[in-house]
C-alpha cells in the first residue's frame, strides 16, 4: 500500500489536468535540450499509467513521447548476459542493490529506483570499458551461458 487516502485526494488533491501538465513541464525543464527518458523497475508498470495520464490530461502530451523509456531489469539482464528469470534484484550482486527503503511511497520508491539505476548504469559502463580495453576474444565478450553453446566456455 502507498498510504494515500483516496477520498482525501479526491476532495483536496490537484485536478489531473493541472497535475499532469505541471509534471510534464517539470520533466521538460529538467531535461533541458535532452530528450527525457522514463527509467523504472519495472518500467512496464509505471509506463502504462504515466503515459495514459500524460496523454489523457496534459495538453502538451507525454514529455517522454510514446516510447522513451528504459527498464532497469532489462538493462541489467542484457549486461549480465542472463535470462529474465535470473535478472531480478534477488539475483543481482549486492553491490548493485539500493540502500534506500522500498516503502511504496512514490518519492521513496523513485529515490530507491534512481539509486538502483545509477548503480546498474555505472556497472554496465565499467563492464563496457573493460571489454573495450581488454582482450577481444569471443570468450571474454560472450556471456557464460551463451559461450557454452558456441563452444567457447572454458
Amino acid at each position: 500500500m502507498n498510504g494515500l487516502d483516496r477520498d482525501a485526494l479526491i476532495r483536496e488533491g490537484m485536478a489531473p489536468a493541472q497535475a499532469m501538465e505541471e509534471a510534464a513541464d517539470w520533466v521538460r525543464q529538467h531535461g533541458g535540450d535532452h530528450k527525457p527518458v522514463l527509467v523504472a523497475y519495472p518500467v512496464a508498470f509505471d509506463w502504462s499509467f504515466l503515459y495514459w495520464y500524460f496523454e489523457r490530461f496534459a495538453a502538451s502530451g507525454s514529455p517522454f513521447g510514446f516510447s522513451s523509456c528504459l527498464d532497469i531489469r532489462t538493462l541489467y539482464q542484457a549486461a549480465a548476459g542472463t535470462v529474465h528469470a535470473d535478472s531480478g534484484q534477488s539475483a543481482m550482486p549486492a553491490s548493485l542493490l539500493p540502500t534506500s527503503p522500498h516503502t511504496h511511497n512514490a518519492l521513496d520508491d523513485a529515490i530507491e529506483q534512481g539509486e538502483l539505476f545509477a548503480n546498474v548504469f555505472e556497472w554496465v559502463a565499467h563492464r563496457r570499458n573493460a571489454a573495450m580495453h581488454g582482450p577481444r576474444s569471443i570468450a571474454t565478450q560472450t556471456p557464460t551461458w551463451l559461450a557454452s553453446r558456441v563452444g567457447t566456455a572454458s
